[in-house]
C-alpha cells in the first residue's frame, strides 16, 4: 500500500472513532437523564444540583407555551400560573426520543 492509502485509511478510522466516541457521551447522558427520573419522589428535589434539576425539567417538558397577559390585567400584575401551558414529553419504549 503506498503511504497515501495508508493516511486516509487512518484518517478516515480516526473520524469514525471520534464520532462513535461522541454517540457513546450522548447515550451515557440520556442514561444518566433517565436515572435521575428513576424512582422519582418530591423529597430529592431539595438536595438537587441547579444542573441536576435542569435535567430533570428537560426530560419531562417538550415546550412551554407562555399565554399573553389578557386584556384589562396590568403587565405589573403578581405572577399567574394559569398563562403556562406545558407540554410533557411523553414516555416511549423504543428508545427513540418523543416529543
Amino acid at each position: 500500500m503506498a503511504w497515501d492509502d495508508v493516511r486516509d485509511l487512518l484518517v478516515r478510522l480516526g473520524r469514525h472513532i471520534d464520532s462513535l466516541e461522541a454517540e457513546r457521551r450522548e447515550y451515557a447522558e440520556e442514561q444518566a437523564k433517565a436515572n435521575l427520573l428513576r424512582g422519582w419522589n418530591g423529597e430529592r428535589w431539595d438536595r438537587m444540583t441547579v444542573r441536576e434539576k435542569r435535567a430533570v425539567i428537560t426530560g419531562v417538558l417538550a415546550s412551554v407555551l407562555v399565554l399573553p397577559v389578557p386584556g384589562g390585567v396590568s403587565d405589573k400584575a403578581p405572577f399567574d400560573p394559569a398563562l403556562l401551558s406545558p407540554e410533557w414529553r411523553r414516555a416511549t419504549t423504543s428508545g427513540c426520543r418523543a416529543v
